[in-house]
């Protein structure tokens, strides 16, 4: 639940590891859920930073889904967070998230709510594709197409699986760079 202790958030923040996943889109509807019920929120500031590198389940969220009711569930969540006055930063990780991100920021904003999408370095994006395709593939000679977006100018599968020897380096680091872009949009909240 929530603290009073606002200088814990970088060690908590720090301590947060993605994981999981390898299917999309996701499951955005059951974070907003546990953001609307499972969270005791309090008169002030009230913010939720969502990170993302797939888009929402439902049809107007992602172009194709197996969950279409989902759209109708999404929008009820994002209606109560904006009845609560909460403040939504949504971290666009890759470019699978973005459309459900502006569509969910459209939304919201016609709810009543604050809905801020935040970009990450065109480098930082690359470094998150090449940690993304070593976590797909065990094998250095797997002849898979890059999965980077083209706007990443990123072409060539080596670009994509990188150093393995500077994979841990470059997660961690990959996790302190979200780590201060959040508390960044914190500490501009105080």
């Amino acid at each position: 639940d929530l603290t009073d202790n606002v200088n814990s958030l970088p060690e908590k923040i720090g301590k947060i590891k993605a994981q999981g996943g390898g299917d999309v889109p996701e499951d955005w509807v059951g974070a907003f859920k546990l953001a609307n019920e499972n969270i005791s929120w309090r008169n002030g500031i009230k913010s939720i930073m969502h990170l993302a590198d797939a888009g929402a389940h439902g049809k107007e969220f992602t172009l194709s889904d197996k969950y279409p009711q989902e759209s109708a569930k999404l929008k009820d969540e994002l209606m109560k967070c904006a009845k609560k006055k909460i403040k939504i930063f949504g971290y666009i990780i890759a470019e699978d998230a973005r459309n459900s991100f502006n569509k969910c920021q459209e939304l919201y904003k016609s709810y009543g709510g604050s809905y801020e999408i935040c970009e990450f370095p065109k480098k930082e994006k690359k470094r998150y594709a090449r940690k993304h395709m070593a976590e797909l593939s065990d094998d250095e000679d797997d002849d898979r197409e890059c999965c980077c977006d083209e706007d990443m100018d990123c072409y060539e599968k080596e670009d994509c699986y990188g150093d393995k020897d500077a994979e841990e380096d470059e997660e961690d680091d990959l996790n302190v760079r979200f780590r201060d872009r959040v508390l960044d949009n914190v500490e501009s909240m105080l």
